[in-house]
């Protein structure tokens, strides 16, 4: 109650001084159904540019969570025009930028202008953080294939020595021009850190291409036609799909929800899936 107040709080501070320059997202949030519930009724009056969804009302609280809340503020004309933007704090896993862009292909039904976006921190916590970098996945008809793997960077003080050059192994448009000599800077016997910021920067670069270039791809095969999306996803990400279509063009949506409740709840086990 006392983070409701200060949200409260802010909503009408903005509500009063906002100038009209900056999109302004109110952020929808809770631990489960009944207190997002709560949430929901006190802050959905201040309608600003659209809307975020945080904590369990996200991709944390599971798939059945997401489209719970995302249909009970589709029936309060959350989503009308002028409510543009559905953000989604903290996603980094392909599995769901295909389920969030099936959320926004039924949502423009409803307002052709309607945006889902998401962010995520980790390619940037991953090399800054523990020293690693992330490879594409392999997007096999197995959804234990569809995440992102964790590699060490090769870093080492020999690289820097000149003499023999090293490419890079892992392809992006800078990894492809790296040698490691590039990455690795600080050359000597005693030296225990043999990169620098540059170094840090450069394989940010390469990991963020690698996040992007894996949601794109992810995306592309599973809306392609039906008969061939089945050829490369797992079918239970296109039944998600299918379920995501069925209940965002449902007027009467509770019965079915319920229906496909338990599986919903079941795939997002494995969407959340991290190796």
């Amino acid at each position: 109650q006392q983070l409701l107040d200060m949200t409260l709080d802010n909503l009408k501070y903005i509500k009063q001084n906002k100038l009209g320059y900056t999109k302004w997202l109110n952020v929808i949030q809770g631990t489960d159904d009944k207190n997002s519930k709560i949430w929901w009724d006190a802050v959905k009056k201040y309608k600003f540019s659209g809307w975020a969804l945080a904590g369990s009302v996200g991709w944390r609280g599971g798939l059945d969570s997401v489209l719970h809340n995302v249909l009970m503020m589709r029936d309060e004309d959350a989503f009308s025009d002028g409510q543009d933007w559905l953000h989604v704090l903290g996603v980094s896993q392909p599995t769901w930028a295909v389920l969030l862009t099936a959320i926004q292909r039924e949502l423009r039904k409803v307002n052709p202008k309607l945006r889902v976006s998401y962010d995520s921190a980790s390619p940037f916590q991953t090399v800054g953080r523990t020293r690693q970098l992330m490879r594409y996945p392999k997007f096999t008809k197995d959804f234990s294939t569809w995440v992102m793997t964790a590699q060490p960077n090769p870093f080492s003080s020999t690289y820097a020595d000149g003499g023999k050059s090293f490419h890079f192994p892992f392809s992006s448009p800078i990894g492809d021009r790296l040698l490691l000599e590039h990455l690795n800077v600080r050359s000597g016997e005693f030296q225990n850190r043999p990169i620098d910021s540059i170094t840090d920067l450069l394989l940010m670069n390469h990991t963020l291409y690698v996040y992007v270039r894996a949601f794109l791809e992810a995306n592309e095969m599973v809306f392609m036609r039906p008969s061939e999306a089945s050829q490369y996803a797992p079918q239970e990400m296109l039944d998600a799909v299918e379920i995501i279509h069925e209940l965002i063009l449902s007027d009467s949506w509770m019965n079915k929800y319920q229906k496909h409740k338990k599986f919903l709840n079941d795939v997002s086990k494995k969407l959340t899936q991290e190796l």
